[in-house]
């Protein structure tokens, strides 16, 4: 009887599943695919495929761990290749994020200085004083130069 179950076992031993003599995959029933191949989610696509082919050598011999291996994979680039090209910007975000760096509210504060001193100098000390005083062409010119040496101060000095 054992004689016929051994002879038995080595006829089917090249159809049974190789499970039997090969290691299985440890993360095979793990949901994240990005924790199943062991990588991050910011991978790039070398990274993705590099951890696929070192996975599909190490468990070369069992299909569901090659499935589970090949399947997360492949949902991994269909998703970065959605993401890449159906990629939509908040713009809100955006402006938010730009708005709030230190770089932009500098300029602000400063474009603010900036401005005040156009107006100051176009409508004031060209528009409104000469004609209340009565004389030279010299004081326009004088008042213009006043204006943007006070403009130049505050787009330079003035936080």
């Amino acid at each position: 009887m054992t004689r016929y179950v051994v002879l038995f076992s080595t006829l089917l031993h090249p159809i049974l599943p190789a499970s039997s003599g090969s290691t299985i995959f440890p993360r095979i029933n793990v949901r994240d695919l990005y924790k199943r191949l062991g990588i991050s989610k910011e991978a790039s696509k070398d990274e993705i495929q590099a951890a696929r082919n070192f996975l599909v050598q190490k468990y070369v011999g069992h299909k569901p761990s090659l499935d589970a291996i090949e399947s997360a994979h492949d949902k991994i680039i269909m998703q970065k290749f959605y993401e890449r090209r159906n990629s939509k910007i908040d713009v809100k975000k955006k402006v938010r994020e730009v708005t709030q760096s230190r770089a932009v509210q500098a300029v602000m504060s400063r474009a603010g200085a900036f401005i005040l001193s156009w107006l100051l100098g176009t409508f004031l000390m060209v528009s409104i004083i000469p004609p209340l005083f009565k004389g030279l062409r010299g004081f326009e010119v004088t008042t213009s130069l006043i204006t943007y040496i006070l403009l130049w101060v505050s787009s330079t000095y003035l936080k």
